[in-house]
């Protein structure tokens, strides 16, 4: 049964024992940035473990990067995606991720949609950019142009989501639609 509340938002979308609960815009940006911040900061972390590794192995440059040298930077430096990604979804199954929990939020739902809000969300674009890149070296072009279009359809998501949070603070985004979720505070 649905029922028209205010805004234009259905019982669907805002559920009753949820009325109220719903976080504003200034939380949820925060969350989402307090998450982009962790997912930069291991990126970078694993860039200056990559370098460090490098120059020690050329003594500071005088020689050149052997091959396996850099293939192991490069493997440090590529691992970073798909660790942080495990980590973001281990703190969602919690219930939370470390930037919902420093605005006060926790994600509502069941484990599985809860997993598949980590690959729909726009922060899981980086990932499916991880498996295009797999992908490419592995069987070429071909096989990375699937990872990377929904890398595109996840990013469009999350930049509709963003225009529905500016013109409809209560409004669910996309990827809680999809995976069944529900953003609370």
């Amino acid at each position: 049964m649905k029922v028209a509340l205010r805004f234009g938002l259905s019982a669907v979308d805002r559920p009753r024992e949820v009325a109220g609960a719903v976080p504003g815009r200034r939380e949820r940006l925060a969350a989402a940035t307090f998450d982009l911040v962790t997912l930069c900061l291991a990126l970078a972390v694993a860039g200056l473990v990559a370098t460090l590794f490098l120059l020690l192995r050329t003594g500071l440059g005088a020689t050149d990067v052997g091959d396996v040298d850099a293939m192991l930077a490069f493997a440090a430096l590529s691992a970073s995606v798909p660790t942080w990604t495990a980590w973001y979804a281990l703190r969602l199954l919690d219930g939370a991720s470390r930037g919902h929990a420093a605005a006060g939020l926790r994600v509502r739902g069941p484990a599985a949609g809860r997993l598949l809000r980590v690959v729909v969300h726009p922060l899981g674009a980086p990932f499916w950019l991880w498996l295009a890149g797999l992908a490419g070296l592995l069987g070429g072009r071909t096989a990375a142009q699937p990872f990377a279009v929904v890398a595109g359809v996840v990013v469009l998501g999350g930049v509709v989501s963003l225009a529905m949070l500016l013109v409809r603070p209560g409004a669910r985004a996309l990827h809680d639609r999809a995976a069944h979720t529900t953003l609370l505070r």
